[in-house]
């Protein structure tokens, strides 16, 4: 019995330890400038998933609306909203919970929203698009933008700057 407990406990705690996005309470940008890539729009889903697709499209200008959509019943459990920025030749893509997920809380605002980054590599098409997560063992904390673009623009090259596993996923056809 106690094997299967420490066994239970081990497992539980890897779980809790396996790597997360990062996530800040500073936006790489005030105001995103990076106009929205037509090429990123449609629906996306993770080689081999058949829970949940990922539809993106244009918020505005220069938003990505990305949409957590549960395929057994098409229904939305989350939205984000989100924006690509380059820094020094390096897309990454910041996103954040929308309003309307935080319904009756007081947790959502500019000020308490939590953003996650990840680098962006796509195929010229958007066909397949790969998202590397920036690591959540990350102790500094950000005042400011430009502290965190210039935390970003220092490891970014330097793989233990993303997590080990990489988030993979492809465009469904739109013929479909």
């Amino acid at each position: 019995m106690k094997k299967l407990i420490y066994t239970l406990s081990i497992v539980t705690l890897s779980f809790l330890f396996m790597g997360c996005p990062y996530k800040t309470k500073v936006s790489l940008e005030s105001d995103p400038s990076e106009a929205v890539k037509s090429s990123y729009l449609g629906s996306y889903e993770k080689k081999g998933s058949t829970t949940y697709r990922y539809v993106v499209s244009k918020k505005s200008a220069n938003l990505y609306k990305i949409e957590e959509v549960k395929n057994s019943d098409d229904k939305v459990t989350y939205t984000y909203e989100g924006y690509t920025t380059t820094i020094k030749g390096t897309p990454f893509l910041v996103t954040r919970k929308t309003q309307s997920d935080f319904v009756n809380s007081t947790d959502y605002g500019k000020d308490n929203a939590d953003y996650y980054i990840y680098k962006v590599n796509a195929n010229s098409s958007g066909t397949i698009v790969k998202l590397y997560e920036v690591t959540d063992n990350i102790d500094e904390e950000f005042e400011s933008a430009a502290e965190l673009k210039a935390y970003i623009a220092k490891y970014k090259d330097l793989s233990f700057f993303y997590e080990k596993s990489t988030l993979k996923y492809y465009k469904e056809d739109e013929d479909d």
